[in-house]
């Protein structure tokens, strides 16, 4: 072999042990994105069921809220659920005189398709 093929073997050797490990981390990146949200939707689902009078934080009741719905209209994205539902029930997060639990957010999307639902 000649010193050139060998230095440009070792070249190409070192190129690619450069490039790994920013190819892997996209791959990883793009594979975490497109699985994240329905691990963290079935997670939260099951928290939701097994547990539905735990008082929860605004983010919480506003998954909550998205996930209720979409038991029953699965398509609705999950911004658009939790806007429709807050403004249907027009009370803002911690008033006093309301529950913020997983229940309350289920009894207010069964609401919401019963009055709007097809």
């Amino acid at each position: 072999m000649s010193i050139f093929a060998s230095w440009g073997r070792k070249a190409a050797e070192g190129a690619l042990r450069k490039a790994i490990p920013g190819m892997v981390k996209e791959v990883f990146e793009k594979e975490l994105d497109r699985r994240l949200p329905g691990i963290i939707e079935e997670i939260l689902a099951d928290r939701f069921k097994n547990r539905p009078d735990d008082p929860l934080s605004e983010v919480g009741f506003n998954w909550a809220l998205a996930l209720a719905l979409r038991e029953k209209w699965p398509a609705v994205p999950k911004q658009e659920a939790v806007r429709w539902l807050r403004e249907y029930i027009e009370v803002p997060y911690g008033h006093k005189d309301y529950d913020w639990t997983p229940s309350a957010a289920k009894l207010i999307a069964n609401e919401y398709v019963n009055e709007f639902g097809e």
